[in-house]
């Protein structure tokens, strides 16, 4: 089980696009809210951890993880 606040390694995202493999396996819904969340985050905070938590954030409200992806609640 990750940590709160955990944030995904190089091996655990996309090397095409960095998104987080678990967001990748979830339906198609789910991995737009991660990355226009991931992007908007991006230009307020700069790349890295926050971007990636605020993501996870805003996907929590209509999402849980089941397993190793993302399901509607």
């Amino acid at each position: 089980m990750q940590k709160r606040g955990h944030v995904a390694t190089d091996k655990e995202r996309s090397k095409d696009t960095g998104i987080p493999q678990t967001i990748l396996r979830s339906d198609q819904h789910a991995q737009d809210i991660w990355k226009e969340t991931h992007d908007s985050a991006v230009k307020e905070y700069g790349e890295g951890g926050r971007a990636h938590r605020v993501a996870y954030a805003s996907l929590k409200h209509q999402y849980q993880k089941k397993g190793d992806k993302w399901v509607k609640k």
